[in-house]
């Protein structure tokens, strides 16, 4: 539990400072695999979501790999399968389209996903129902 819980605080820390760095200046990392300005100004919020989203990603991924590695693999497999069916594709078409926000739209989809995924995943660790399955 221990382990657990230091890796996610490690990878918060990490993820919370490159993604602070790619939401900041969106346009200097977009410009360096492209000159085209109509690309960088259409990647900027994208880009600017994807720096927002990286500590709950890291919650995912150590959560996540923490649960799955204690024999957990159903809980996390349903748990990112629903998500991302009932969060993260309805909700990608609705900001993508309705909305009007195109590509930043859908990595907005992403940051929800990964947030909403981020708590069932924590809330799981916390309870220690992992630790308690008959393997």
């Amino acid at each position: 539990m221990r382990s657990g819980w230091a890796a996610t605080r490690m990878a918060i820390i990490w993820t919370s400072a490159a993604g602070a760095i790619l939401a900041l200046f969106p346009r200097v990392f977009i410009g360096i695999f492209t000159n085209d300005q109509s690309m960088i100004t259409a990647g900027v919020g994208a880009l600017i979501f994807i720096g927002l989203a990286q500590p709950a990603q890291a919650i995912n991924f150590t959560m996540g790999g923490a649960l799955r590695g204690s024999g957990d693999t159903r809980f996390t497999l349903a748990t990112t399968i629903v998500n991302w069916f009932v969060v993260r594709v309805p909700l990608a078409v609705l900001f993508a389209f309705p909305l009007g926000l195109g590509l930043a739209g859908i990595w907005l989809a992403v940051l929800v996903d990964y947030c909403v995924r981020a708590v069932i995943l924590t809330l799981r660790f916390r309870s220690g129902k992992w630790s308690k399955r008959v393997l």
